[in-house]
């Protein structure tokens, strides 16, 4: 009797961990790789020296960059190995992505867009962000259609939590390629204005 007490408080006590810790993946706002929505340009340099800055974005590219970094090296041994490295320090959930890029406003972080091979990396980076964000906020399936007309189901998870959101996508610009898509509530509703505001200085333009 006692050990079977033993076995109910102890499943409890896990379930309560295992909820708290759901609870407070969603309650903690979602950044990039550990670095905020809302820091520098500098500060995002510093983290990730990979990146490609210029202007008010920063971006990498897996092939480019890191084949770059990989021909510094004379020896095709010690390429191979800068080149292994470069990948896996620009690492996304696990998975090796082809690009990612990162807008800053006012020298603010606002969004950060990951693009990867969605055949090959789709369902090992969703059981990753589930296992680090919790259970999505929403999932969404919607159809796509390619060039010749053929149509395929799309699928997002949605997570959402202090002010941030994250969107995986299966399919984004190609059916390639899936994507994941990390922004601020602030972000998307000073984009929202300033397309009403331009829609409405074009209407009093006709």
């Amino acid at each position: 009797m006692r050990k079977l007490a033993m076995v109910v408080r102890l499943s409890s006590f896990c379930f309560i961990i295992g909820f708290a810790t759901i609870i407070y993946a969603q309650q903690t706002a979602i950044g990039f790789k550990g670095f905020a929505l809302g820091g520098s340009m500098s500060s995002f340099k510093e983290r990730f020296p990979d990146f490609k800055c210029e202007g008010t974005s920063c971006r990498f590219d897996l092939v480019r960059d890191c084949m770059m970094i990989g021909s510094q090296e004379k020896r095709a041994e010690e390429s191979s190995k800068a080149f292994m490295a470069c990948t896996e320090r620009n690492s996304y959930g696990g998975i090796r992505p082809k690009v990612i890029s990162a807008k800053f406003v006012n020298d603010n972080l606002a969004r950060v867009l990951v693009v990867f091979s969605t055949k090959l990396f789709f369902e090992d980076l969703s059981s990753a962000m589930i296992s680090g964000f919790g259970q999505p906020t929403r999932r969404v399936r919607e159809p796509v259609q390619n060039r010749m007309g053929a149509t395929f189901e799309n699928e997002k998870l949605i997570w959402t939590a202090a002010g941030t959101t994250a969107i995986l996508s299966k399919y984004g610009t190609t059916l390639e390629d899936g994507s994941v898509y990390v922004t601020s509530d602030k972000h998307v509703r000073d984009v929202e204005r300033e397309q009403q505001e331009r829609r409405q200085k074009d209407a009093r333009d006709l």
